[in-house]
């Protein structure tokens, strides 16, 4: 306490003239310190509100499908698309793919088709990777299995297939309480391929007679009409096959199809390669086909 009384800076204090300036200015450093801020740490990366979908994969080609849409279920057309496929265990080198663009493929319709093929049998995890114009980003895990029969998608929709440029999903069948009933398959058919396309016919063991129908405006009623030519699948289009419009009749069923039954049907296709879809029972609403 004796040396502080008798340093020079108490001395200085003691004269007016010098003391005020130096606790003025002791005062501006106070403020000056107090109102600095801690850095703040870098905002996180605007996540994207995109719906993510790996469709699944075409048996031997060397590229996967993905679907990108907005909250709204619009097709996102401006993103790039980008693959890492790892296996479930360590020590297996990682497949990676360059981001792709919607308009690659020729069509810019949200569907981007990526390069990438599974290089061993086994299951993988694939990243999806999507980063819009605007530098918003999404990624999504998808596991994947592979073996001799090809490559499928664990836990998709049942029912869901691809073929070509031809992806089918959403597919159900209404029960029917006897054998010697009718019912329907409802479906929907997205044609992400250059070239149209049209669905010619459909076969299945579960019914005598199976015919693709119309169901139409007859003046004032609503009537079934056998389309004998099938439905025209234009490229960079979405065909709904759905209760009160198109869909695949089912007449005379071998037996009963109550819900969570299942029913092969088979698809085929003007140019496309048949598709075998394992449709399952399920409860609608009453209303015509």
């Amino acid at each position: 306490m004796a040396r502080l009384l008798t340093s020079p800076i108490f001395r200085l204090c003691q004269h007016r003239s010098v003391a005020l300036p130096l606790l003025a200015a002791l005062f501006v450093c106070l403020l000056l310190s107090a109102c600095v801020t801690a850095p703040q740490a870098p905002a996180p990366a605007e996540q994207a509100a995109l719906a993510i979908d790996l469709l699944p994969p075409e048996t031997g080609a060397s590229h996967l499908q993905v679907r990108v849409t907005g909250t709204d279920g619009a097709p996102v057309t401006d993103a790039q698309v980008s693959l890492e496929g790892n296996m479930n265990h360590a020590g297996m080198v990682p497949v990676i793919s360059d981001p792709v663009t919607d308009d690659a493929d020729g069509a810019a319709d949200g569907f981007y088709q990526v390069p990438f093929e599974f290089t061993m049998f086994g299951d993988w995890i694939i990243t999806v990777s999507v980063t819009t114009a605007d530098g918003a980003a999404v990624s999504e895990n998808v596991d994947v299995s592979v073996d001799e029969s090809g490559a499928r998608l664990v836990g998709a929709p049942q029912g869901d297939a691809s073929a070509g440029g031809l992806h089918i999903s959403d597919v159900r069948a209404r029960p029917v309480p006897m054998p010697g009933g009718n019912t329907a398959v409802f479906l929907t058919i997205a044609n992400h391929g250059d070239q149209p396309d049209r669905l010619v016919d459909a076969r299945s063991d579960a019914a005598e007679v199976v015919e693709l129908h119309e169901t139409v405006k007859d003046g004032d009623m609503m009537r079934m009409v056998h389309m004998p030519d099938g439905f025209e699948l234009p490229p960079g289009e979405t065909v709904e096959l759905m209760p009160g419009g198109k869909h695949v009749m089912l007449l005379n069923v071998t037996a009963p199809m109550a819900a969570g039954d299942e029913i092969q049907v088979e698809l085929v296709f003007e140019h496309g390669e048949p598709v075998i879809l394992t449709v399952p029972v399920v409860e609608m609403a009453a209303s015509m086909p």
